[in-house]
C-alpha cells in the first residue's frame, strides 16, 4: 500500500476549522482523486438502538451506488457494517484512520475496492503514533466532519462524544443530517436535518433517473 505525504492535498477545510491548531501533515494511500467529489460524512455512535441499525443499513445501501463518497472513522460496530456495505457498492470511500498510516494493515476485504480506486486511506498521525486512543479517535472523528461537504449522524447518543462533534459541524455551518426518529430529537432540535429513510432522494436526488440499481437488487 504506497503512501504519500502531498501538501497540495492536505484538505483546506481542516486549516479552515482548525485553524493553528490543525495537524501538521496528512498522510494518504490510495486514490487521492476521491477527495474531488462530494464527501459525505458517516457518524454512529457504538451504542445504536436496534431499530436505527436496520436504518442506518438502509440508508447505506441506498446510496451506496452513488456518484459520492463516504467519509468516516468506520469505527463504531455499525460503523463497519457500513464500511462493508460500501464496499459492494460503487461509490467512494475515505477511511480517516485514529493511528499513524504505517501502523495501519489493511483488511483482506478491502483489498479489491483500493485496488480498484475506490478507497482512501487518510491519517493525520505521526509514525510514532501506533495505537488507537480516545484523545486520537476524538481528533480523527473532527477531522471527517471538516472533510465532509455534508454529513449523515445515523444516531447520536445523548451526551456523548457524537453529539457534541454533530452539534460542531452544526456550528461551522455544515450540513447535518441524522434520521427522523425520536432518539434523535436532541440533535434535530440543535439544527440537524431529520431525513425520511423511505424518501431519501428527496435529499439526495439521482443523478440518473435510470441509476442502474443491480448492484442492491442482487445484494
Amino acid at each position: 500500500m504506497k503512501t504519500s505525504i502531498l501538501s497540495d492535498l492536505y484538505p483546506k477545510a481542516v486549516t479552515a476549522i482548525f485553524g493553528t491548531g490543525a495537524p501538521e501533515k496528512i498522510s494518504f494511500a490510495g486514490n487521492e482523486e476521491i477527495l474531488n467529489t462530494k464527501k459525505i460524512g458517516l457518524f454512529v455512535s457504538i451504542n445504536c438502538p436496534g431499530v436505527m441499525i436496520f436504518q442506518s443499513y438502509d440508508f447505506v445501501f441506498k446510496m451506496r451506488s452513488r456518484n459520492v463518497s463516504f467519509v468516516s472513522g468506520f469505527h463504531s460496530p455499525m460503523e463497519k457494517e457500513c464500511l462493508r456495505s460500501l464496499a459492494i457498492g460503487s461509490a467512494g470511500i475515505i477511511w480517516c484512520i485514529a493511528k499513524s498510516i504505517e501502523s495501519f494493515k489493511l483488511p483482506e476485504d478491502l483489498e479489491k475496492v483500493f485496488d480498484d480506486g475506490r478507497l482512501l486511506i487518510i491519517s493525520s498521525f505521526p509514525e510514532k503514533v501506533k495505537r488507537i486512543t480516545r484523545e486520537t479517535s476524538l481528533l480523527r472523528n473532527k477531522i471527517v466532519a471538516a472533510i465532509a461537504d455534508e454529513s449523515f449522524f445515523s444516531y447520536a447518543a445523548p451526551n456523548g462524544s457524537t453529539e457534541k462533534l454533530c452539534c460542531e459541524a452544526i456550528e461551522w455551518g455544515k450540513s447535518v443530517f441524522t434520521l427522523d426518529t425520536p432518539e434523535n430529537q436532541g440533535i434535530i432540535d440543535r439544527g440537524a436535518l431529520p431525513v425520511d429513510i423511505n424518501n431519501i432522494y428527496s435529499y439526495w436526488p439521482k443523478e440518473d433517473e435510470n441509476l442502474d440499481l443491480t448492484l442492491d437488487a442482487g445484494n
